[in-house]
């Protein structure tokens, strides 16, 4: 599924429906407290571990993001 916005720059831009939601998310969020918890994610990758999507969330929420937002976003998806 894509969603095309007109306006935002010439010719409108065209995202598919995941980007775009990660990228409003982002934007909700903050750059610097994404990023953190995806290299917080990445870290247990490293490790060995095989986290779920949901372990994702709880690094967000620590870094202060609220569950409202976790679950809306996740649902978005």
């Amino acid at each position: 599924m894509w969603i095309q916005i007109r306006g935002t720059v010439p010719g409108g831009a065209i995202y598919y429906k995941v980007p775009y939601q990660i990228h409003l998310f982002v934007e909700k969020v903050g750059i610097e407290r994404f990023m953190t918890a995806v290299s917080s994610f990445n870290r247990l990758v490293k490790q060995g571990a095989k986290p779920e999507f949901e372990e994702f969330g709880k690094i967000l929420q620590q870094l202060g993001v609220s569950e409202k937002d976790w679950v809306q976003f996740s649902n978005s998806l």
